[in-house]
């Protein structure tokens, strides 16, 4: 067997700096805020200020919220939580329309992926003319799971 994808996720907390710093900051200097979107920034935008101060705050925690879900993930691989599953894959199933939808199981566990809207640090098949994934083919699965959804962070695919 050798190895086909291998996840390259990673985290520095780092990271968070920017969205904490620019909650923090704003909600320090709200006033002076008001005052400059008042004199310069008004005339260009019918909203209230504090409409906008709050797109701009939820849009902040909501980057944030998605950052402590990949430090989650990090988690969870390096714990060993993840699972292995080896075998042939059976009940393939592929959807293609704006993007590709395919999904598998490999002993019974059920892996469902889309190209487009599965985090870029699991594996999605978007090498898709590779052709790794097919009916019987014999595949070692790494994976870890979160509600409900399995995610592979690692996949083998057996030597020709």
């Amino acid at each position: 067997m050798k190895i086909y994808y291998e996840t390259t996720i990673s985290f520095n907390s780092i990271e968070f700096l920017p969205y904490v710093l620019f909650v923090v900051i704003s909600l320090m200097f709200i006033g002076k805020l008001k005052k400059l979107y008042d004199l310069h920034i008004k005339r260009f935008f019918k909203f209230n200020f504090f409409v906008l101060f709050f797109i701009f705050i939820i849009y902040n925690l909501a980057s944030t919220a998605s950052l402590y879900s990949k430090m989650q993930y990090i988690a969870k691989i390096k714990s060993h939580e993840q699972r292995v599953v080896t075998g042939e894959i059976e009940k393939l199933v592929e959807k293609e329309g704006a993007s590709r939808t395919q999904s598998f199981s490999v002993s019974g566990v059920f892996f469902k992926y889309n190209d487009y809207q599965t985090a870029p640090y699991f594996f999605a098949n978007r090498k898709y003319n590779d052709k790794v994934i097919f009916y019987g083919g014999y595949v070692e699965v790494h994976y870890i799971q979160d509600n409900g959804k399995n995610y592979i962070t690692k996949l083998f695919i057996e030597n020709d």
